[in-house]
């Protein structure tokens, strides 16, 4: 349902893990994380968030900051939804940069009612930050994280979603591929390891 579905990137974040450095910064190809994600997710949909307190990020898109700040990844979910731009935001988190676009396509295109959600499924393993959500479950998000429960899988536990599964994922390459997560300086090397773009001299 793309002409009903808006983009959201998750942009938030400490980056512990590596040194402090901002994640959405970490320079990727030609410029950062955080352009190379919205470029990913402009590709299939008009209109893209950034989602992040960081005024910082203001010069990449338009930014919506999080309510509440330090709830990890359900409360940019939150923020996202909240937008109310449509009937579905699909969410991408900016440090999984090897999704292509037409993975994004494909989610987007599944998304009708009365699925609340579309969200790759490795075995047991879902994938809800390369996913898309109604924005119907902005409420649901916001009591969850008022109660200090961060899973995000529990935004649409009990609720009616549409898993894209493996053999259909494999059509994008390798799921360990498509959704490695760069939360460490060993994650951003091997995830630059794999692809051509990345030059040796970033």
């Amino acid at each position: 349902m793309i002409g009903e579905t808006y983009g959201a990137v998750l942009a938030g974040g400490r980056s512990r893990r590596l040194g402090g450095k901002s994640k959405p910064l970490l320079r990727w190809g030609g410029g950062v994380l955080l352009s190379h994600a919205l470029g990913v997710v402009r590709a299939v949909l008009p209109r893209v968030l950034v989602i992040s307190s960081d005024p910082s990020l203001d010069g990449y898109g338009e930014r919506v900051p999080d309510r509440w700040v330090g709830a990890g990844p359900l409360g940019g979910i939150h923020a996202a939804l909240s937008a109310g731009a449509g009937q579905y935001c699909f969410v991408l988190a900016c440090d999984m940069p090897l999704v292509p676009p037409e993975l994004v396509a494909l989610l987007v295109r599944q998304a009708q009612p009365p699925y609340v959600a579309v969200v790759p499924r490795v075995g047991p393993h879902w994938e809800p930050l390369c996913a898309v959500y109604s924005t119907c479950l902005a409420a649901r998000a916001a009591a969850l994280v008022s109660r200090g429960i961060r899973k995000v899988t529990a935004l649409f536990d009990g609720l009616p979603v549409r898993a894209v599964e493996e053999p259909t994922l494999c059509q994008f390459g390798a799921p360990e591929r498509l959704f490695l997560n760069i939360n460490t300086r060993e994650d951003y090397r091997r995830a630059r390891a794999l692809v051509q773009e990345a030059s040796p001299g970033d």
